[in-house]
């Protein structure tokens, strides 16, 4: 039985890795660290001042700032599955929301970083941290968790270099598109594999544990 658990508990611990590693790529990676495919664009193509448009990015980190300072709340009490989902089908919509800008839009693009902030502060800062914790035993942490995180930075390499190839080809609303379509392929791991508590389904986390040796007294005294 024991056996059994140890191996169910690691392939579900490389499950929350993989979907932690796509949570980066597809999410920081394209909506923050992508962002300079976006900046190179649109603000041209809408007729809005470069200053204008960037101030999501302002309101975004900000409101980031509450994000995770909600997700230690939420996440706890509702469960990751619930909370991330939902968090990352906001997110999608606020990119799909850019699609829509036009020469009047002041205050929306600062509505909308405002928001995709608030989501993405749960998910993107908090809960890759919180799932490789739960998931991976200290000794082997840090390996797995810095790969998840390094992610981000291979989707905001990547992904900056499709969004404007694409827009080149078939305009600046279908990199934001996609873009969402990327954010929503978190949903798989989200609402089949991520879970903040291994105990809940019969699990542990996965790594060597630290052997407790005896003393040499204690041994002397061993029969």
């Amino acid at each position: 039985m024991s056996t059994d658990i140890d191996a169910r508990s690691k392939k579900r611990a490389m499950l929350v890795f993989v979907g932690c590693c796509v949570m980066q790529a597809c999410g920081l990676g394209t909506v923050l660290n992508s962002s300079s495919a976006f900046f190179a664009i649109v603000p041209a193509a809408v007729g809005v001042d470069m200053g204008v448009f960037a101030m999501w990015i302002t309101c975004y980190g900000i409101a980031a700032l509450f994000g995770t300072f909600f997700a230690g709340i939420l996440i706890p009490k509702f469960g990751a599955r619930i909370v991330i989902s939902l968090d990352v089908v906001v997110t999608a919509l606020c990119v799909v929301a850019f699609t829509f800008a036009d020469a009047s839009w002041t205050w929306q693009f600062m509505a909308i970083g405002a928001v995709m902030g608030l989501t993405g502060g749960m998910y993107f800062l908090y809960a890759t941290p919180l799932l490789m914790g739960a998931w991976f035993g200290k000794k082997v942490l840090g390996r797995y968790l810095g790969i998840a995180q390094l992610m981000s930075g291979v989707g905001g390499a990547l992904f900056p270099l499709v969004f404007t190839s694409l827009s080149t080809v078939m305009g600046w609303q279908s990199a934001y598109y996609l873009n969402a379509i990327l954010l929503l392929c978190i949903l798989f791991f989200s609402l089949t594999v991520f879970c903040e508590d291994p105990a809940k389904i019969g699990l542990h986390a996965f790594g060597p544990k630290k052997t407790r040796w005896a003393s040499p007294r204690a041994c002397r005294a061993c029969p």
